[in-house]
């Protein structure tokens, strides 16, 4: 696991932690003080929207002191404004933006925000447009240093969430797979008997489903499934968790 995933860890919704209090929110300032050693020109910084949302109670616990000038962070400062206020007080610009994976190419809504940095002095790099679109987007906010929001159109004026390319749907992305079923307690759950079977409660190594590599089930049928088999004629790790009984009996 990277320092980002540790850092996203604190702020994700999938945290039922009390987030504020989570150490691993300070990974944001160790990676500043990183950068401050560094001194890259250009740099990205990744994390979850919450990243936007937490508030930072805490005095700055990294190591690297208080970059702020004052001995106590803002109470009221979310971690990504401190960030960025950081960043500025070493000599960067910032600019901050939430993208959604699927306006780019992704089979799901994955939206993760992003801090885009450079030197002062060096031109600060623009914002990415979509390039597929994306039928169940919320809304792109644009973040600049006078902290104006707008969200953004391409392709058709006025078609919300629209791009050059078409949206990738889950069938795009999975049709190509080989398929199986569960057998349960004799019972299978479809009836697609030509499908090869497995007990979902009897799984060999905490995995339902082919434990070896298998070809895949069709050519491929478009870009986006040429794209992830990168020239192999078989997909590893087609399996799933195992199922509980309970769980069994509310899917029958």
């Amino acid at each position: 696991m990277d320092q980002a995933d540790r850092c996203s860890q604190g702020h994700t919704g999938a945290n039922h932690r009390n987030q504020v209090d989570d150490p691993r929110n300070s990974e944001l300032f160790v990676a500043i003080n990183e950068i401050k050693r560094l001194k890259p020109d250009i740099f990205i910084l990744e994390n979850v929207p919450g990243l936007k949302r937490d508030r930072n109670k805490s005095s700055d616990k990294s190591g690297g002191g208080n970059m702020s000038g004052s001995s106590h962070d803002d109470e009221s400062t979310n971690f990504a404004v401190e960030g960025i206020k950081r960043l500025r007080n070493i000599g960067y610009q910032a600019r901050m933006v939430q993208l959604d994976a699927r306006s780019f190419g992704s089979p799901q809504n994955r939206i993760r925000l992003f801090l885009i940095c450079a030197r002062k002095g060096v031109p600060l790099p623009s914002i990415p447009s979509p390039t597929h679109a994306n039928p169940h987007l919320e809304r792109n906010l644009f973040v600049g240093g006078s902290n104006s929001n707008r969200s953004f159109y391409v392709g058709e004026r006025g078609t919300y969430g629209s791009a050059p390319m078409p949206a990738v749907t889950v069938l795009d992305a999975i049709s190509d797979l080989p398929q199986f079923e569960y057998q349960y307690v004799n019972q299978t759950l479809s009836q697609r008997s030509h499908m090869p079977r497995f007990d979902p409660l009897k799984a060999a190594g905490n995995r339902v489903g082919f434990l070896v590599p298998v070809p895949y089930h069709t050519p491929p049928a478009n870009d986006f499934q040429a794209r992830q088999r990168t020239g192999s004629a078989k997909i590893e790790n087609h399996y799933t968790p195992p199922w509980t009984p309970r769980e069994l009996d509310m899917y029958v």
